[in-house]
């Protein structure tokens, strides 16, 4: 399955500590980074470099990146979400066989189960057609057609996940998760409303994992917190 990580040029910092964390939690497995500018990390990381970002809309780069890939299907990530837990493959791969089974998106969060999610085949929630934000760009498993289908012209990606997200109320597609309450995909926010988080849940982190950020250098961002 193809995995897809979004970073831009103000927040491109944060990718060595999410290429460090995946690769601890998730595998060294091929990744693809969609950004503006040429990026140092691990070999398993391709990036793809789009032309600057400037005086474009998010929804028009998305647009125009994913509808010349060729797959039908991608995990989507951002930059700061950042794995604080291994992954439970299986899991992963029975959200994929949803994709594969008919579903338009697979969450990897329980945010459909405590939405009152219902009964779906033998292991899922599936999301209500009315259900709050169905464009979230947490980490979830898309179908390419879907992504497309709700990304309206001229907006940024805040825009994408609210009115994006009315928008697709009654859309008639099938949005799922697995019927269990831990997180897929166990992950902190670093940043919220594009700053670092005023507490960043950085002390959740194993020693061994603060320590790992402190040799990328990111105890002096983050002002001594870890």
């Amino acid at each position: 399955m193809k995995i897809v990580v979004l970073t831009c040029d103000k927040y491109d910092w944060l990718m060595p500590g999410f290429a460090y964390l995946f690769n601890k939690n998730y595998g060294n497995v091929p990744v693809t980074v969609v950004c503006f500018r040429p990026l140092t990390l691990p070999p398993n990381f391709t990036i793809d470099v789009l032309p600057p970002e400037k005086d474009r809309f998010w929804t028009d780069i998305m647009q125009e990146y994913f509808e010349q890939m060729k797959d039908e299907y991608f995990l989507l990530l951002l930059d700061d979400y950042w794995l604080r837990e291994p992954v439970n493959m299986e899991n992963v791969k029975l959200l994929e066989d949803a994709i594969k089974d008919g579903a338009d998106k697979a969450e990897l969060t329980n945010t459909i189960l405590h939405a009152n999610g219902q009964p779906w085949k033998d292991k899922y929630v599936v999301a209500g057609q009315l259900a709050r934000y169905r464009c979230s760009t947490q980490p979830s498993i898309w179908t390419r057609k879907y992504f497309l289908s709700h990304l309206i012209p001229h907006q940024n990606i805040w825009e994408f996940e609210h009115l994006g997200s009315r928008q697709a109320g009654n859309d008639g597609a099938t949005l799922v998760a697995l019927n269990i309450e831990s997180r897929v995909f166990e992950f902190s926010n670093i940043m919220k409303k594009g700053n670092i988080a005023p507490k960043p849940p950085l002390k959740s982190f194993s020693k061994e994992d603060q320590e790992g950020l402190r040799k990328l250098d990111y105890e002096k961002i983050f002002q001594g917190r870890l």
